[in-house]
């Protein structure tokens, strides 16, 4: 299978203030927002998004647990070949569709996933995880 990782959590909150300032304490960097937009977007190191909608924005479905809000996860394939190989696989499964170049549908406990073209969800966004880093020491407090 050629899934190649998450591309895109998006959650629908009560506070939309507060967990943006959550997003940006845990390090996450915000992306350009439209003003009067009311979705905020973030950007991980790896270059996955992670958007924040009104808990009662009519972009997400319906929660699939009250626990938690995930409304939908996007995952990336490497290639167009690699989506189109997904199709009749997830053609089986509730609610397929096909949004834009994306498919969709709900695996067996609700959640409702997304399949993308690697990069396409971010906009082509590098993931800065492939790249080498150096060595990381944790850090002990004495």
């Amino acid at each position: 299978m050629s899934i190649t990782g998450i591309e895109k959590l998006e959650f629908g909150v009560e506070d939309l203030p507060t967990c943006e300032k959550f997003m940006q304490d845990f390090g996450l960097q915000p992306t350009l927002q439209h003003w009067g937009e009311p979705r905020r977007e973030f950007t991980t190191l790896s270059g996955a998004s992670v958007v924040l909608y009104p808990q009662d924005s009519e972009v997400l479905p319906a929660a699939f647990e009250q626990v938690l809000p995930c409304g939908r996860m996007t995952w990336a394939v490497e290639s167009p070949a690699a989506l189109a190989a997904l199709q009749p696989l997830l053609a089986q499964m509730p609610g397929f569709r096909h949004v834009d170049e994306e498919l969709e549908c709900r695996d067996p406990n609700g959640m409702t996933l997304r399949f993308c073209r690697y990069g396409a969800a971010t906009g082509g966004t590098a993931r800065f995880a492939d790249q080498p880093m150096g060595r990381c020491t944790p850090h002990r407090p004495a």
